[in-house]
């Protein structure tokens, strides 16, 4: 059984999470993500999680979604305290129960996993983790999923190699990192 089939057969199974950070699929990407600082995690999460924002705004006419990825972004520039962003992320999360579809579901988690590498770079594998299983549950091929990786790639390799500090204002707690 290849291992396009084993998460196939984890999808038919009824599993949630169809990838897991140690999986050969996602090795090179997790190594990756463990050698960036702690501002070039956030950049890359915002980054790559900012149509998945728009996309359930939309879908739902739900601000959770949006609210959460705005007051985030203020939270990472030390504009606001952890407190209100933790509640937005919390406020997303429960949204992702109230949905019917799995692939929506596991966006929403995505979402809530990429917007929390602000409080802690440990959260960085979340997104792709959750996008891929959505992506499984959506109906995407292998070549799909490689596209997905690799983009997910070449977007972390762009933000190691710019100047973070000509971006935006950061918090003082992420420039300890």
């Amino acid at each position: 059984m290849d291992y396009y089939e084993k998460i196939l057969a984890k999808k038919k199974q009824g599993k949630s999470l169809l990838f897991r950070r140690d999986d050969l699929f996602l090795a090179q990407l997790n190594e990756l993500i463990l050698e960036q600082d702690h501002q070039t995690i956030i950049l890359w999460a915002f980054d790559i999680s900012e149509k998945t924002m728009y996309y359930l705004t939309d879908k739902y006419l739900d601000d959770r979604p949006k609210r959460a990825y705005e007051t985030v972004k203020l939270w990472s520039k030390g504009e606001i305290k952890m407190k209100e962003a933790k509640r937005t992320i919390l406020d997303l999360h429960a949204m992702a129960k109230e949905v019917e579809e799995k692939y929506d579901e596991l966006l929403i988690h995505a979402l809530g996993q990429a917007l929390s590498c602000v409080h802690t770079p440990k959260h960085a594998m979340g997104y792709p983790i959750y996008a891929l299983s959505a992506a499984v549950y959506h109906g995407a091929s292998l070549e799909e999923l490689e596209y997905m990786k690799k983009r997910y790639t070449n977007k972390l390799l762009y933000y190691r190699d710019i100047d973070k500090t000509k971006i935006t204002k950061w918090a003082s707690f992420i420039l300890k990192y």
